[in-house]
């Protein structure tokens, strides 16, 4: 089943606490694209409640993650998300609102979801994706571990985050870039802001309007892309 929870000013959660829509930079092409992407996970309102006979939640949905001190929290499905803690060997269903720890990781096994992270951020994950949350400290960068799949960041404002790939890793300070994790290397695509890509071979600054790409047992490099919005295309879309 596909659950779906937007608003156009507000992103409703379970708890019944609003995420504030504060996207509203000024700066030419690229903070329109932004708008637009903020605009596509506000849009019409279905607010989908799931019970089985007298009033119950259904028990799947109800077993994910729960946290007092969570570092993410759900808040747009399209098809399926799953969580895993660290110390549960089993995957359990997610659903709009649920809360995610330290150590937990998450996949979407098809279509897409979107997390808010504590600092505002908005993560989109498309189908295959896997990621974990390794660290979060108040005034610190958060560090989240992308496994596999591709990753969309966006915020108003920017973040200090460290991202670790099985192949690289990079430090980010920016407000909307992309990351992409396949079988033999990872893909950066920076839409705004900079972010130090390294590994044991390397160091390679990226910044606005700039993509990389680092291979497996390589140091990263830049390539060229003659539109690298076309790569972010099914983080912008939603079908009606």
């Amino acid at each position: 089943m596909v659950l779906r929870q937007e608003s156009l000013e507000k992103i409703w959660v379970k708890d019944g606490s609003t995420l504030p829509q504060k996207y509203s930079r000024q700066s030419n092409g690229s903070s329109l694209i932004r708008k637009r992407a903020w605009s596509s996970l506000m849009g019409p309102l279905l607010v989908v409640a799931i019970t089985v006979g007298g009033g119950m939640v259904n028990p799947d949905l109800a077993s994910a993650t729960q946290c007092e001190e969570w570092v993410a929290k759900v808040v747009s499905v399209e098809g399926t998300i799953e969580v895993r803690s660290a110390d549960a060997p089993s995957w359990k269903t997610s659903a709009i609102g649920d809360t995610y720890c330290v150590g937990d990781t998450v996949r979407v096994p098809q279509w897409r979801a979107a997390l808010v992270i504590k600092n505002e951020t908005i993560i989109r994950l498309d189908a295959g994706s896997e990621i974990t949350f390794t660290e979060f400290k108040e005034e610190k960068p958060s560090w989240i571990e992308l496994l596999k799949g591709m990753v969309h960041f966006l915020s108003r404002t920017p973040q200090r985050l460290t991202i670790t790939t099985p192949f690289v890793n990079g430090t980010i300070e920016g407000t909307e870039f992309l990351i992409r994790v396949i079988e033999q290397e990872a893909q950066l695509w920076v839409f705004e802001g900079r972010v130090v890509l390294k590994n044991e071979f390397g160091t390679l600054p990226v910044v606005s309007a700039q993509s990389a790409v680092t291979h497996k047992g390589e140091a990263p490099q830049r390539v060229i892309v003659v539109r690298p919005r076309d790569a972010v295309q099914w983080a912008l879309y939603y079908p009606p």
